[in-house]
């Protein structure tokens, strides 16, 4: 597969304008998929976590999430998911998933204007893809973590003035990888 480029213009004081990709988006064939869980099974136990960053370009299909989610089960392995889309059934299995806010209100079908209406979310979202933890990034709200024991903590931020946000569910996702290796 072609790899993805992305090629961010900025203003001159800094602000994002705008992004121009170039990229493959259709789903991993059945021979790529193959390469991709021979390649993950031979350095799977070289590994002290698993993070899955599905971007939706076709690469984390329903059959590799749940191929590579089994993979570090057997090695052991914490898999943090960095989820897309609103189907999360496919990330069963899962340590963690770390979806935004608007992403859990895609993902649910519900409103996650508070706490408790996010917390709701989260526990639903933990009954029907049977992942052991739900981490909520919120912005400048923090995070939320709501887990397996229906456990919540709130994690609040200090806000700062930044002009591009890119990268930061990816930030988190290496962040907690790291924690749970």
């Amino acid at each position: 597969r072609e790899t993805t480029i992305k090629n961010r213009f900025f203003s001159s004081d800094g602000h994002h304008l705008l992004r121009a990709d170039r990229e493959t988006a259709k789903p991993l064939n059945q021979s790529g998929e193959d390469d991709l869980c021979l390649s993950l099974a031979r350095e799977i136990e070289k590994a002290d976590a698993l993070i899955l960053s599905d971007y939706g370009k076709g690469v984390v299909t329903r059959s590799f999430a749940q191929r590579a989610i089994a993979l570090a089960r057997e090695a052991r392995v914490p898999i943090i998911v960095d989820p897309k889309g609103s189907d999360y059934a496919h990330y069963a299995g899962a340590t963690v998933i770390t979806p935004n806010q608007s992403e859990l209100a895609l993902a649910t079908g519900r409103t996650v204007e508070s706490d408790d209406d996010l917390v709701s979310a989260a526990i639903a979202l933990l009954e029907s893809t049977s992942v052991g933890a739900v981490l909520v990034t919120r912005s400048a709200d923090g995070m939320t973590l709501v887990e397996e024991s229906h456990t919540v903590s709130h994690l609040r931020a200090e806000s700062q003035e930044i002009s591009d946000v890119t990268g930061a569910g990816d930030t988190v996702a290496a962040v907690l990888g790291i924690a749970l290796a």
